[in-house]
């Protein structure tokens, strides 16, 4: 096991048999290669009037809808420019939820905001990639099973 809590500078190859862990961002200036899976591990994020991903803490995300909620602009765009990620977003036992979208997200053809599956436990996802500070383009896939 490697555990790093504060910088390190390497000229040469860093190789780690066992687990890794790094107690801050980890900056690659060339290629990096991930010889197994590399993942973020799914943030909830609280179900209120606006509901708020902060980009510091994940880039996959879960809401459950318990009402009509607004999706506000993500937190901390300009420390992830080019990041990208996703949102379940997931309708309570009722349905019928409404998801509207600050004007950060981008959806393709003119601006069309899309409209969420309304079945009862439905799933959506909504995929998106982070071009600027205030411009997240997005697009919505419906209906998958739970």
């Amino acid at each position: 096991t490697l555990t790093v809590a504060g910088a390190v500078s390497l000229a040469s190859t860093l190789s780690v048999g066992g687990a890794a862990y790094f107690g801050s961002t980890v900056t690659v200036s060339g290629k990096g290669k991930f010889m197994t899976g590399a993942f973020a591990p799914i943030v909830t994020l609280a179900d209120a009037t606006s509901v708020v991903p902060d980009l510091n803490t994940s880039n996959v995300f879960a809401v459950t809808l318990a009402g009509n909620r607004t999706l506000a602009a993500p937190t901390n765009t300009s420390t992830n420019i080019g990041a990208s990620g996703h949102i379940f977003i997931i309708q309570d036992s009722t349905g019928d939820r409404t998801l509207s979208y600050n004007s950060a997200y981008q959806f393709p053809n003119g601006g069309g905001v899309p409209t969420l599956t309304t079945a009862a436990a439905g799933v959506d996802i909504l995929f998106y990639a982070v071009r600027t500070t205030a411009k997240v383009d997005s697009i919505l896939i419906k209906n998958f099973t739970r």
